[in-house]
């Protein structure tokens, strides 16, 4: 990356005025779980979902699968996201210690909020519109806006949900246009 444009992120972020994007394509060398393509590799695989793109996106394959297949995957997400005994991965942990104090992701998966743990900086989690009515602006903010495999109901998989989601999570998207 360029001096000057690093500079000048670094300067925003002292001011507290960066907010970070953190989406689910990172590999798993790196996160320590798979990535999103890898999922919906895996999923339509596993769910026999054929007729899609080489490379489809996860909300691709999960529509797909339909209404009637959506618990097979749910549980194929829960089963590959289990970070049960898997420390924060180091992107996390330097993620954690940035001087930011709004993070929004799109991964489903529980590390980051650990990472913020492990290095003493507590962030709150908000994966519906009900947690952004409780926002506490002394601690940083961790908006999961396709919501948390550990609050199904939270869940943004399929591209119907995707076309709902401005919709649905009214209040989360407020947070990020303030």
């Amino acid at each position: 990356m360029n001096p000057v444009t690093l500079t000048h992120l670094l300067d925003e972020a002292q001011r507290r005025r960066l907010t970070l994007f953190i989406g689910p394509d990172m590999p798993q060398a790196v996160t320590g779980l798979p990535s999103a393509g890898d999922l919906a590799a895996g999923l339509a695989k596993h769910l026999g979902v054929s007729g899609l793109d080489a490379n489809p996106a996860l909300a691709d394959v999960a529509q797909a699968a339909g209404r009637m297949r959506f618990r097979d995957t749910l549980q194929f997400l829960m089963d590959r996201l289990d970070a049960t005994g898997l420390d924060p991965q180091p992107i996390d942990l330097l993620l954690a210690r940035l001087p930011v104090d709004l993070f929004i992701t799109t991964r489903l998966d529980d590390l980051l909020n650990r990472a913020f743990d492990a290095v003493g900086r507590p962030a709150q989690a908000l994966v519906s519109d009900f947690d952004a009515g409780f926002v506490d602006r002394s601690k940083p903010t961790l908006l999961k806006l396709y919501g948390d495999l550990r609050q199904p109901t939270s869940l943004t998989v399929t591209q119907d949900q995707l076309f709902d989601l401005p919709r649905d999570k009214r209040g989360l998207l407020r947070l990020v246009e303030q």
